[in-house]
């Protein structure tokens, strides 16, 4: 599509001309209700004004440029609505904001964090840390490069550190067993409240029913975030007999749900409120400064 026309959203993503199954259902639901919609990369040269509201779909080039991806958001958040809002995804696009969520109170999973180019004395001392397996991850968040499983006492965790420390920061967390007998709680939230919850347990993705103790953990994290999200994605895991905060996706998260789903409709009319919401008030703020007979 041209970018010299008006569009009521812009899904941005990371190759408009491939297929992702929650984009695409996304842009049937918005034209459902009856919005003009294009697909976009976030880097493009266009002129974002044009557009009423940005949806950030699946932007999974971001990492490499992680700085130049929150220096986008900051200057399209000024002339149009960005959602989740633009503060809200920068915050959420590195994982720091386990910690920022952990001084909140929230129970997360143990995490330490590496800094890009750190010394490998200070790597390997982060690993004596823990015990048995871990996991590494980038800490850009919607980065999967470099994942990696991985016994700490060996040589290759270390290797592995150290190779991919040289391209970002990186987290650290302990492979909770857990994982691999009751799986993890994907649970989907939408306006503030929790809208699903599915499980997943290797390769089986199953629909839950959120225990009490799950459902005050992700009341947690709600109220300890910086804004309100329209979406969100939390991913919880049982430690011992609590459950703890494992990630909270705010960058386009996926939100499991099939094309025609009520998640996906529910997910498109907040969107839409979302973008007209300045508009509506600014009317109301017009009228009533105006003078009363």
């Amino acid at each position: 599509m041209s970018s010299a026309e008006k569009y009521d959203v812009v899904l941005v993503s990371c190759d408009p001309a491939g297929s992702f199954a929650q984009r695409d259902a996304l842009v049937a639901e918005f034209e459902a209700l009856h919005c003009s919609v294009d697909v976009a990369l976030w880097d493009e040269q266009r002129s974002w004004a044009d557009t009423s509201g940005i949806v950030i779909a699946s932007p999974f080039n971001d990492a490499p440029r992680h700085d130049e991806f929150v220096s986008w958001l900051e200057s399209v958040s000024a002339i149009t609505v960005v959602i989740n809002p633009a503060e809200l995804v920068a915050w959420g696009s590195h994982r720091r904001y386990l910690f920022d969520l952990e001084a909140a109170g929230v129970p997360i999973v143990a995490t330490r964090q590496i800094a890009q180019h750190a010394p490998w004395q200070f790597q390997r001392a982060a690993l004596r840390r823990f015990s048995g397996t871990v996991v590494m991850k980038p800490a850009v968040a919607s980065s999967s490069f470099g994942f990696g499983v991985f016994d700490a006492a060996t040589l290759e965790a270390q290797a592995h550190l150290e190779a991919i420390t040289l391209l970002g920061d990186v987290v650290i967390q302990p492979h909770v067993s857990t994982v691999d007998t009751v799986g993890v709680s994907q649970v989907v939230v939408l306006g503030g409240d929790v809208c699903h919850a599915v499980r997943k347990l290797g390769a089986h993705t199953v629909d839950h029913t959120l225990q009490s103790e799950e459902r005050q953990l992700v009341a947690m994290v709600i109220d300890a975030l910086p804004q309100a999200p329209i979406a969100a994605c939390l991913e919880l895991v049982w430690v011992g007999d609590q459950p703890a905060l494992l990630s909270c996706d705010l960058v386009g998260p996926d939100l499991h749900a099939e094309a025609g789903s009520p998640a996906l409709r529910r997910f498109a009319r907040l969107a839409i409120d979302t973008i007209h919401a300045p508009k509506i008030d600014g009317i109301v703020s017009e009228t009533t400064d105006e003078p009363r007979s």
